[in-house]
């Protein structure tokens, strides 16, 4: 079995866990350095990696990666106690903003805590990152890859993941029976709720952004004629759609039509809005992720009766890089709910109370202040950053908990009882 260590999936991508040995996030400018990094450190030259991700971070200031592994070879050689954390993500070409916000959120929260020694008795935090690819079952076999390291390295204690339900659902039940606790970003499936004690969350469940969604469609749009566009074999398209029908009908609406399509099938939508058009919908309500609604959003009429017809859905639209070209002219038709927005202070003239981390993301990734095509991933955080932030910090908090009392070493099952006095449930 494989402790560290990656496997070539049948579209030659790699996944696994890492500790810099391999370098996951390759499809960007530091790529080369990064993968050069990556033989060296496999080598044992240590010194020649550091200075290849030093050289890496400085060409690509939004890559969190190098500096993950540059921050654990620090604390590897500090002398100090540590424990190590797994960051279980994805990095999947279409959806690229959700590994990389996934690493900076991360990233924060580590350097916070090692910088200000902010866990007992000096100990230090360390980082694996874990890839599970382009399908929601490789989980499976990545999460069997960490249970088999936990086994071995003693200092791992918990998993901060997956962004996704779908993976999250493959995932669980896998770590709960090793008894090592998970805390996911962003895994809104109502499938998720209660389904162990090893399993917790820092976003709201569906039922949430779906009522909220619900309300808005009522009393902001005044809708009252919805076409649902819905996966029922994918676990947060179906969590979603069906809590959102739900509030809608109990609010005295109709939803006059569902569509179904696959995930990842965007070949299969076309024909699914010309039929949910013949139902004369006064909003199309989207379950589903970025790259899907791309293209309904492409081939929305811009003339006739539905010229200005919405789309709207939830959190797994508000995905950056998620956006086709010919998506963007229509980008004004869809709307959304999110988990989270980095000018929610400021919109509610909270401005003096944001929290430090938007200051220590920006000195992390935007060092220089140099201009960018887009702030986003350099100055401003994206949702998965915050909320990977937040999972990464409900971890640590556990473990600060854990700690305390003089222990120095604290097993995943003492991080997962310390989780339950934080969280109050799952």
């Amino acid at each position: 079995g494989l402790g560290i260590g990656v496997t070539k999936i049948s579209d030659g991508e790699y996944i696994g866990l890492s500790d810099g040995s391999f370098a996951f996030d390759t499809d960007r400018i530091d790529g080369n350095l990064m993968r050069q990094a990556a033989a060296r450190l496999k080598a044992g030259d240590v010194n020649g990696a550091e200075a290849l991700w030093q050289s890496a971070a400085a060409q690509d200031t939004s890559d969190a990666e190098p500096l993950i592994y540059l921050e654990d070879q620090r604390v590897l050689a500090s002398g100090y106690p540590y424990i190590t954390l797994v960051i279980g993500t994805f990095f999947d070409q279409a959806d690229v903003s959700v590994g990389r916000g996934d690493l900076q959120g991360a990233y924060v929260v580590q350097k916070e805590y090692n910088d200000g020694f902010k866990l007992p008795g000096g100990t230090q935090v360390r980082l694996l990152v874990a890839n599970t690819g382009n399908a929601a079952t490789y989980a499976k076999p990545v999460a069997q890859q960490i249970v088999q390291d936990a086994r071995t390295d003693k200092t791992i204690v918990g998993v901060m993941g997956w962004p996704y339900s779908s993976r999250t659902l493959n995932a669980i039940n896998i770590l709960a029976a090793a008894h090592i606790p998970m805390v996911s970003q962003t895994a809104t499936s109502v499938a998720l709720t209660g389904i162990s004690p090893y399993f917790f969350r820092v976003a709201p469940p569906d039922t949430s952004q779906a009522a909220a969604g619900a309300r808005y469609a009522e009393q902001t749009l005044h809708d009252k004629a919805v076409a649902l566009f819905e996966d029922p074999t994918d676990s947060y398209s179906k969590s979603l759609g069906e809590a959102f029908k739900r509030q809608f009908t109990a609010d005295g609406n109709s939803i006059v039509v569902t569509e179904q399509y696959t995930v990842d099938k965007p070949e299969t939508l076309a024909s699914r809005l010309q039929d949910a058009l013949t139902h004369n919908p006064d909003l199309i309500y989207f379950s589903g992720y970025s790259k899907d609604v791309s293209v309904l959003l492409s081939d929305l009429p811009t003339s006739g009766q539905f010229a200005n017809l919405l789309v709207m859905g939830g959190d797994g639209l508000y995905v950056l890089s998620g956006y086709s070209q010919e998506a963007h002219a229509n980008l004004g038709r869809l709307r959304f709910t999110a988990l989270a927005y980095p000018d929610e202070w400021d919109v509610q003239h909270l401005t003096p109370q944001k929290p430090p981390f938007f200051r220590d993301y920006s000195e992390h990734y935007d060092p220089g202040g140099a201009p960018h095509p887009s702030p986003y991933g350099y100055s401003r955080p994206d949702s998965e950053a915050m909320l990977a932030f937040d999972a990464t910090l409900a971890l640590l908090e556990g473990s600060r908990i854990a700690l305390t009392g003089g222990k120095k070493n604290i097993l995943p099952d003492d991080l997962r009882h310390a989780l339950t006095t934080i969280t109050g449930s799952n």
